[in-house]
């Protein structure tokens, strides 16, 4: 999941985001602060947290850490976001929920950024 950048610290990022979601630069801190809003209010109602933790590949020896949040009502936080138009899929995908293969779950993913974009919301109507 990537939400728009809420400051200008890291400029590259900031070009590779505003290409991404086609918007300017200058818009991307007002869509972060939306996504860091929804988020909030989201987490403001019980919610409870499923983690994994995998071998990281590549250069790094670590193991990594996945995290997702899951609302009261059921719904997935990174989901909602795709859904609000606040986010976009994108990085690592991990193998779940359910056991579900990385692959299956970044196309899933994908598909609902897709949905977003096609109705337009949030971010993607600009």
């Amino acid at each position: 999941m990537d939400c728009a950048e809420t400051d200008d610290r890291e400029p590259e990022r900031l070009r590779e985001q505003s290409k991404a979601f086609g918007v300017p630069e200058s818009a991307l801190k007002g869509w972060g602060k939306k996504a860091m809003e929804f988020s909030e209010k989201f987490l403001s109602e019980p919610f409870r947290v499923m983690t994994l933790r995998e071998d990281a590949a590549g250069a790094s020896a670590k193991n990594r850490y996945y995290a997702i949040i899951i609302g009261a009502d059921g719904r997935l936080l990174h989901e909602a976001l795709l859904e609000a138009g606040l986010a976009r899929a994108y990085g690592m995908p991990a193998p779940w929920p359910e056991k579900s293969t990385a692959e299956h779950f970044e196309q899933k993913l994908k598909s609902i950024e897709r949905s977003a974009r096609s109705a337009k919301a949030g971010i993607w109507g600009n």
